[in-house]
């Protein structure tokens, strides 16, 4: 990864170019905390942030696109808020959370992704509020396996699937 932060690390990364990495661009774990902002994170071989473990990053006003895997991956656990973020052109979801992730998603423009937008999945939660989600080649928000998030004032349009997708025992 470009950059670790774990063990209730508490950085300040901004305002720097992330790319081409061979593992995540940005990788929080086991309780890392930390402003991430104003980042242009790109061309990573995994995942632009990946956040797992307890972890509890603010995530605002960075650009995260043109990444191997999804924008942001929420997993394990993993909290966090991401708001304000272009996020574009990612070969897996713009944003994806699942086992147990709870993240707020909020006011993100997610668009011209290979895959979802956003998709919750495997008992994820999260909050998702007031995004702009279009151009996607699959489902804006897909929500599968038991997962449970609030959705509420998005605006999901011009995707090549349906805006918003519920199945395989997704509630939300």
């Amino acid at each position: 990864s470009g950059i670790i932060i774990q063990n209730k690390a508490n950085p300040t990364i901004k305002n720097n170019n992330i790319h081409d990495a061979k593992e995540a661009g940005i990788f929080v774990l086991n309780e890392g905390l930390g402003t991430i902002e104003e980042n242009d994170i790109y061309n990573n071989e995994k995942s632009g942030i990946l956040i797992q473990e307890r972890s509890n990053p603010t995530i605002k006003n960075n650009k995260i696109h043109d990444g191997k895997d999804a924008g942001i991956f929420v997993y394990n656990e993993g909290l966090g808020t991401i708001e304000r973020n272009d996020i574009y052109n990612n070969a897996s979801p713009g944003i994806q959370v699942e086992s147990k992730a709870n993240t707020t998603i909020i006011k993100n423009r997610i668009h011209h992704g290979i895959q979802e937008g956003i998709w919750i999945k495997n008992n994820g939660l999260g909050t998702v509020i007031n995004n702009d989600i279009f151009q996607n080649k699959l489902p804006g928000i897909a929500i599968s396996n038991s997962s449970n998030p609030i959705i509420k004032s998005n605006r999901i349009y011009e995707g090549l699937r349906s805006g918003i997708f519920i199945y395989d025992n997704g509630l939300g």
